[in-house]
């Protein structure tokens, strides 16, 4: 059976819209153990090591980058993967606050090694699993939005809202996009801009006009 962390891979953290970490531990789908390669490429971790590892590492970008956002590639129906490393790989979502992520059902990839593995987990149990992680994510994500109301947010800005070109869209360091009004030579920029409005998909807000910026 195929550790939990295994399904969980790579994690991305971001700040001012910009990945900082990249990946975590991967799976060695030989041994069906984990590697964390950037320390001790030669040696195997356990499912508790890498767990404790990922949020080790996690809390401490978190800690001078406390706005950061984190996400992750998870795949749901691994096989092998029982109800409990499901359970597991929900209670690891929560407790390190992922807010977004590429989520996909397993199914065999001609050439990889998992392919020659038994796909023994049923398909409707993969939907549901799946749906339950996704419903989590989306939750999370939309808490965390929701805490950003009326706060101020050092915003990229990237170009025009693709709804309304009338508005400027920018990402918060979080990796939120947010559309506000402001001067087109701001493209490029980065500017203060207070969060007024929480969207399902984005933000709305308003420039702080800086006097070197007007």
């Amino acid at each position: 059976m195929c550790p939990l962390a295994a399904v969980i891979s790579p994690v991305t953290v971001t700040s001012s819209g910009n990945p900082i970490v990249t990946s975590f531990p991967t799976l060695d789908t030989s041994t069906c153990l984990l590697n964390y390669n950037p320390i001790h490429p030669e040696s195997s971790l356990t499912e508790d090591d890498a767990n404790n590892l990922m949020g080790w590492i996690i809390n401490k970008i978190m800690k001078y980058f406390p706005n950061a956002g984190i996400g992750a590639d998870v795949i749901v129906g691994y096989p092998g993967e029982t109800d409990e490393d499901f359970e597991q790989t929900m209670t690891l979502i929560r407790d390190l606050r992922f807010d977004h992520s590429y989520s996909f059902l397993f199914s065999p990839r001609p050439g990889t090694p998992a392919a020659e593995l038994v796909d023994d987990v049923p398909v409707e149990t993969k939907k549901k699993r799946l749906a339950a992680l996704q419903d989590l994510i989306n939750t999370q994500a939309a808490q965390i939005s929701q805490s950003m109301m009326n706060s101020v947010q050092r915003v990229l800005v990237e170009g025009f809202s693709k709804k309304d070109p009338t508005l400027l869209s920018g990402r918060t360091e979080n990796n939120r996009v947010i559309n506000f009004n402001g001067p087109d030579h701001l493209y490029g920029q980065f500017v203060d801009v207070i969060v007024t409005e929480v969207l399902p998909n984005s933000l709305r807000g308003r420039w702080l006009m800086d006097a070197t910026q007007a």
